[in-house]
């Protein structure tokens, strides 16, 4: 009964952090995409071995809570661009029916999945734990999650232990269990950090890269009016652009320049990354 009450309650307080602070700072976007595969293996093994929808029905609760937090994610984190949310949307619907509808994935082929579940378990950890420690922060990942999934596990282990017999299957729930002991220890080892980190978070001052437009003797006001529309098309196109302003001057003082580009970046780090784009 606790088990199932810390499941039904595991992503709130992450999900709540997230609302309030309209920060993801220091959340890794692939550790969530690695656990909803994982517990979805997880909730399709469980079924598979012939354990009751009370156990194998909570990692189910999981995916469902972590997909509320990713939308969250995908919404503040301007990185993640829109074909990724896209795939990975379509990707988990087929691979969840592929995991639970009957006669699809054959008995010998089982195995593969308790496998995989392993490597999955420890692809949903690592990068978050590599990125706290990069950060020296747990940065917007909520105490109460991470503490509430790590008592969870321990509990969820010592039930599977006691009602199966399958080693790959108590061993995906042993890698899990350390996985979030080191996330729950790193919160320890970063607490004084935790808010420097949340605070880096907080949007910092818009830089602006400015680029004037010089043309050369006789080039039509056609072909000038043509540039600077495919000029603006670079907000569309390059998605970590927050605005783009293209126009002329209105002054006689631009010293032979005559229009104007003014492009806003969320950060200088992303200055380099916008002249270097393929699109620039």
């Amino acid at each position: 009964m606790c088990s199932l009450y810390m499941t039904l309650t595991l992503k709130l307080p992450q999900i709540l952090k997230i609302v309030k602070s309209q920060c993801v700072f220091g959340i890794s976007v692939f550790s969530y995409y690695m656990e909803n595969l994982s517990s979805l293996n997880t909730a399709a093994q469980g079924r598979h071995v012939g354990l009751p929808l009370s156990s194998y029905g909570e990692p189910l609760v999981v995916v469902a809570q972590n997909m509320v937090a990713l939308c969250l994610i995908w919404k503040l984190n301007k990185e993640v661009p829109l074909y990724e949310k896209m795939f990975f949307s379509i990707f988990i619907c087929f691979y969840a029916y592929g995991l639970f509808a009957d006669g699809i994935i054959p008995e010998s082929a089982w195995k593969i999945v308790a496998t995989s579940n392993i490597l999955l378990n420890a692809a949903a950890r690592i990068p978050q734990i590599w990125q706290n420690y990069k950060n020296k922060s747990t940065g917007s990942n909520s105490f109460l999650t991470f503490l509430s999934n790590f008592l969870r596990t321990g509990i969820r282990t010592g039930i599977v232990i006691s009602q199966s017999s399958d080693m790959s299957y108590i061993t995906t729930f042993c890698v899990a269990l350390t996985f979030n002991f080191i996330l729950v220890l790193q919160f320890w080892l970063y607490w004084n950090n935790s808010c420097v980190g949340e605070a880096d978070s907080t949007p910092k001052p818009s830089v602006q890269h400015v680029v004037l437009f010089k043309w050369k003797h006789g080039t039509s006001e056609g072909l000038i009016e043509l540039a600077m529309k495919e000029v603006s098309k670079l907000k569309k196109g390059i998605t970590f652009v927050e605005d783009l302003k293209a126009g002329p001057t209105f002054t006689d003082r631009g010293q032979g320049f005559t229009h104007c580009m003014v492009i806003t970046l969320p950060t200088r780090d992303h200055v380099p990354l916008y002249i270097d784009h393929p699109l620039h």
